[in-house]
């Protein structure tokens, strides 16, 4: 197939044409997000856009520019989770003034699929480790602040095992751009609303399949992890997420 390339807007915040990118072909023309895209020249960054009326009305603050940059710079900064990505702003190809998140290329597969053997199974049990221990920290800390977060960034997809362009050592990536996923209730511990008390037990449930899913690759149960996760179900009063706690298979 043709590769289809879209010339920028007078007013991108890119010189270079874009083209959908092939890393992510069942995103493309399956929902009402805008696709994953690379720069013509080049394959090693991959960029995702979202219009600033969307991410406006998912932050529903005066700044949501920079409440998404700063969501994303904590994730490294304050809880070491592997994300790195330049942001910018200006107009897509329909002209609709948009924020971009360029990140880079991952080579690899996710941790389900990644084919590892000794020692490098051993390196990426590690890193699986202190991810599982700094996702629990940033739920915890999110549902006893109130503070924003992105309640889908403990799936197994959305972590590639494997390198950047010009890298050789495999390391554990989020390659998850979607700025947009964002719950900004506020609500504070206890008891949150529906919303709030939803969107927590839907990242908890996602952070157990991902731990009981790598169990399988690495051969290791993650038992501390798994009594951490306890630890903080154990000082949850919230209904809904005491009530989705049957389900959570740790």
């Amino acid at each position: 197939m043709p590769e289809k390339f879209e010339q920028p807007h007078k007013e991108s915040p890119f010189r270079e044409p874009l083209r959908t990118s092939d890393i992510s072909p069942e995103w493309r023309g399956e929902d009402d997000r805008e696709p994953l895209r690379e720069f013509g020249a080049r394959k090693d960054k991959i960029v995702r856009s979202v219009t600033l009326k969307e991410l406006a009305l998912a932050y529903d603050s005066k700044d949501p520019i920079s409440d998404a940059k700063h969501l994303f710079d904590e994730l490294k900064m304050k809880y070491g989770i592997d994300f790195s990505a330049d942001f910018a702003v200006g107009k897509n190809e329909k002209g609709e003034p948009s924020f971009f998140v360029v990140a880079d290329r991952i080579e690899g597969r996710d941790p389900l699929h990644a084919q590892v053997e000794g020692e490098e199974r051993w390196h990426l049990y590690e890193a699986l480790h202190k991810l599982f221990s700094s996702l629990i920290d940033y739920i915890q800390a999110k549902y006893e602040s109130g503070d924003a977060f992105f309640w889908d960034i403990a799936k197994i997809d959305q972590y590639v095992y494997g390198t950047k362009a010009g890298e050789s050592e495999k390391c554990l990536h989020l390659v998850d751009l979607d700025a947009e996923i964002v719950d900004v209730s506020g609500e504070v511990g206890g008891d949150l609303g529906w919303g709030r008390g939803e969107n927590v037990s839907k990242f908890l449930d996602d952070l157990v399949q991902f731990i009981n899913q790598s169990s399988f690759v690495v051969g290791k149960d993650f038992s501390d992890i798994k009594q951490k996760l306890r630890n903080f179900y154990d000082g949850v009063p919230d209904k809904h997420i005491r009530e989705h706690f049957g389900t959570f298979d740790i």
